[in-house]
């Protein structure tokens, strides 16, 4: 029991250093791609490192080189999802990504209802509902914020344009002005 308790207590650790380096690493790439804005390059680095992380812990924890070949099951479809998650957010980017997380609720609930035949509880029903009421309602009022954040671009460079257009309008009124002036016939002794 004591053993059971160590190898929980150990993993627990790991479990919390990942996450702690995983979240440090999200908080900092904001102003990585700020001071460096090659997006490609980050990219790379990230699944260079996460290749060498993962390489040294499958290698210390499974050594059977036969486990290490890429079967046509669960490996597989999670390199496929994989793909198709970067295609989703290259083609369309994160917000649709985002957007498709209620999906994952919905197919896991049919799923484990299914396939290990698993009882639906509504509380499981009412908790993915306020989940995907939650998100599409952030992704809502971040479409809304969007529009009136362009909106007031939009009227602020007509106004700025319009303002520009007047101040160079006085400038050649001035400058006809002037030259009327000097035109004159007092003004030309």
């Amino acid at each position: 029991m004591a053993k059971v308790a160590g190898v929980g207590l150990c993993l627990g650790g790991v479990l919390v250093i990942v996450f702690a380096t995983w979240s440090l690493w999200v908080v900092l790439m904001a102003p990585l791609l700020n001071e460096y804005p090659n997006k490609l390059l980050a990219t790379s680095l990230q699944c260079v490192l996460s290749a060498a992380q993962s390489l040294a812990l499958a290698a210390a924890v499974e050594r059977d080189p036969a486990a290490w070949r890429l079967r046509p099951d669960a490996g597989l479809v999670a390199v496929a999802y994989s793909g198709f998650v970067a295609w989703c957010i290259e083609k369309k980017g994160p917000v649709f990504l985002a957007m498709t997380n209620p999906l994952t609720i919905v197919f896991t609930i049919f799923c484990s209802s299914f396939f290990l035949g698993e009882i639906v509880h509504l509380g499981s029903i009412v908790g993915g509902v306020l989940m995907v009421a939650g998100l599409y309602s952030v992704l809502w009022a971040k479409s809304k914020e969007h529009d009136t954040l362009t909106t007031a671009t939009t009227m602020d460079t007509v106004a700025g344009a319009t303002q520009q257009e007047a101040a160079d309008a006085d400038s050649n009124n001035d400058n006809k002005l002037e030259q009327g002036r000097l035109a004159s016939p007092e003004r030309r002794v």
